[in-house]
This record gives C-alpha cells, structure tokens and sequence, in this order.
C-alpha cells in the first residue's frame, strides 16, 4: 500500500515537473499561451458544455475588462501628458516669481 502510494506521488511529481517545464517554455512565446488556453477551453466544452459555457462567459467579460483596461491605459497617458505641460507651466511661474 506504501510503496503504491510512493509511486503514485512519484508519478504525479512527474507530471507536474512536465507541466512546469512546458509552461516556462510557453511562457516565453505568449501567443503559445493564448493557443495552449483555447485548445483547453474547447476540451472543456466539450466534455463539460455546461462549463465550457461558463468559460466562454468568463472570457467574454475578460475580454471586456481587457478593452476597459487598454481605455484607462489611453486615459492615464492623456492625463500624464496634462501633467507635464502643468509641470512646466508651474515652473516657469515659479521662476518669474524668484526673479521678482
């Protein structure tokens, strides 16, 4: 029964070691990811549909939240650009006013 237990945490060792090293490895392709996550996907739909559904609605709001993400993003180098030119312009008042 040990020795049985032994070999079973061996093996799943293994295959963990195995999922680790292939993950490192996509991890510097990302487009491999985005492959790896729909080839995994589509076997979830279609062993479970039920949960393949809950997947697609999943993405679908991380897709949302991608595009709202990249919104803020836009906004925030809008808002920083802003910044600067005040930065600027506060700089310029603050050296009028030391010559003064």
């Amino acid at each position: 029964q040990k020795d049985n237990l032994n070999i079973d945490g061996t093996r799943r060792m293994g295959q963990l070691r195995t999922q680790i090293d292939h993950l490192t490895r996509l991890k510097r392709q990302p487009s491999k990811i985005e492959e790896e996550i729909k080839i995994l996907q589509d076997k979830i739909f279609r062993k479970w549909p039920n949960q393949g559904k809950y997947y697609q609605r999943n993405s679908t709001i991380r897709i949302k939240a991608d595009e709202a993400k990249s919104i803020l993003e836009s906004k925030k180098e809008e808002l920083d650009e802003i910044k600067e030119k005040f930065d600027e312009k506060t700089e310029i008042i603050n050296q009028i006013r030391a010559i003064e």
